[in-house]
C-alpha cells in the first residue's frame, strides 16, 4: 500500500521471519496480533481461538434480546463480552484459561469496558442468576479433530468438544437453568450436524429453536426458560 516506504535492516528481517512463520501454517491473526470482529479490531494470542464470521451469527441473535445481565461461558479473547459491553450490558465472562483471559482483559481494557471476568471451569465461579447465558464452546469431536489442520493451529481446549463434539454443550445444557431468571435465554453456537441431539439433550427447556448461518447450516441454539414459551419446540 506504500510501495516508496524503505525498510531498515531490522524491518525486513521480522517481514522475512512472518513470512516464514505464514508458510509454516501459522495463521495470520496470530502473525498480527489482531482479528477484525463485527467492525472492531480485537487482540488475539495463540492462547485463544481466532473469530469465525458465524461467531458474528451469535453475536447479533445476542444482541436482539434485550437481556442486561449476562454470562458468558468460555469467553477465550472476550469478543463477544466486550461487544456486549459496549452496548450497555452487564457482563461476566468465564474462562479456564489464565492465558485465555489476560487476553480477554486486554481486549476490555482496549475498549475502555468493564466485564467481570472469572477463571474456572463453567459455571463452577458463578454465583446469582441472569437474564442470558451465551457460549461458543468447543464443539469439535476428538477424533475428528485429530484428523484437521486447525488442531495444530490454534488451541486445542477451544476446539475439543470431545465424544461426538457435545460434551461441553451437554454440561452446558444441564447446568444453565439454575443460573437463568425466569424466562431468561440461552444462546449456544454449536457444530451444523448437532442440532437434533441438541434437541434431545434441551428437554428441561421450556421452547428450543435452532437457527442456521450465513451458510445455511445449522448453528445456534436458543433455549428458553419460562411457561409462556411452554411446549414450543422447532
Amino acid at each position: 500500500m506504500a510501495p516508496e516506504t524503505e525498510l531498515s535492516v531490522e524491518e525486513e528481517m521480522e517481514f522475512s521471519l512472518l513470512v516464514n512463520k505464514l508458510e509454516e501454517g501459522v495463521p495470520l491473526a496470530y502473525l498480527l496480533g489482531e482479528q477484525e470482529f463485527y467492525g472492531r479490531t480485537f487482540t488475539l494470542s495463540e492462547d485463544v481461538l481466532i473469530p469465525r464470521p458465524e461467531t458474528e451469527g451469535l453475536l447479533e441473535r445476542t444482541l436482539s434480546f434485550e437481556a442486561q445481565r449476562v454470562l458468558e461461558l468460555c469467553t477465550g479473547s472476550g469478543i463477544l463480552a466486550v461487544s456486549l459491553a459496549l452496548e450497555g450490558r452487564d457482563v461476566s465472562a468465564v474462562d479456564i484459561s489464565p492465558q485465555a483471559l489476560q487476553v480477554a482483559k486486554k481486549n476490555a481494557l482496549r475498549y475502555g469496558v468493564r466485564v467481570h471476568f472469572l477463571e474456572g471451569d463453567l459455571f463452577a465461579p458463578v454465583q446469582g442468576t441472569f437474564d442470558m447465558i451465551l457460549a461458543n464452546p468447543p464443539y469439535i469431536d476428538s477424533e475428528e479433530l485429530k484428523g484437521l489442520a486447525v488442531a495444530s493451529q490454534e488451541p486445542l481446549l477451544a476446539l475439543d468438544g470431545g465424544v461426538r463434539g457435545m460434551e461441553v454443550i451437554e454440561r452446558i445444557l444441564e447446568e444453565a437453568p439454575k443460573y437463568l431468571k425466569e424466562d431468561g435465554v440461552l444462546l449456544l453456537e454449536m457444530g451444523w450436524d448437532q442440532a437434533e441431539e441438541v434437541k434431545k439433550k434441551a428437554t428441561h427447556y421450556e421452547c428450543v429453536t435452532i437457527e442456521r448461518d450465513l451458510f445455511g447450516r445449522d448453528r445456534y441454539v436458543i433455549a428458553r426458560s419460562g411457561r409462556k414459551h411452554a411446549g414450543k419446540v422447532r
